[in-house]
């Protein structure tokens, strides 16, 4: 489940994006606010993974908050939502996920959730294979590359491997861990 939590001072807007976030499988919507100081407070004390942003706040922006929640120690992952385009240099040094037009499509709404997702999983994904003490650094190489979805043949060529050594490997690892598919493995690993 994704904790997600909304900043922006436009009530209208926030609830609309509220509403939308609603009808998304795996997203929690624990918290909102129209004010700065606010949300700093209740986001430090909440915890979310991903906080919507609008960019302009009464009399601030959305970088301010970003200033005065890192200086709280918490760095959550950000989807600015805007009605300024002038902003997107900004978000992209401020490594935002995402970069939202308002009003706010739907579509593209489930499209940032999505590639959230798979940046949040491909980030525990990696964690966990760099902190296996069961993998060799060939197994780990070729873990990376399967969870991004290449196929033994190019594993091979990318790491200068014969294809039957990638699938020896492959076949170790499945039996090491008791699986039986690659996809299965790097299910066991995420978990």
């Amino acid at each position: 489940m994704i904790k997600v939590f909304l900043v922006d001072d436009e009530e209208l807007a926030l609830k609309r994006l509220r509403h939308l976030l609603m009808d998304i499988d795996d997203v929690e919507v624990s918290g909102y606010s129209i004010s700065i100081e606010e949300s700093v407070r209740r986001i430090v004390k909440l915890k979310p993974d991903l906080v919507f942003l609008d960019v302009e706040l009464k009399g601030n922006t959305g970088f301010d908050f970003l200033n005065a929640i890192h200086t709280k120690g918490y760095y959550p992952d950000i989807i600015f939502v805007t009605a300024h385009l002038h902003y997107t240099i900004q978000a992209i040094r401020a490594k935002a996920i995402d970069y939202l037009m308002k009003p706010i499509d739907q579509i593209e709404l489930i499209e940032a959730i999505e590639r959230y997702k798979v940046m949040r999983m491909g980030t525990d994904l990696n964690r966990r294979i760099n902190m296996s003490a069961d993998l060799n650094q060939s197994e780990k190489k070729i873990l990376y590359l399967l969870a991004e979805g290449k196929t033994s043949k190019e594993i091979a060529e990318i790491i200068h491997l014969a294809p039957n050594t990638v699938d020896t490997y492959r076949r170790r690892m499945l039996k090491r861990f008791g699986v039986h598919t690659s996809r299965e493995l790097l299910y066991v690993l995420k978990s």
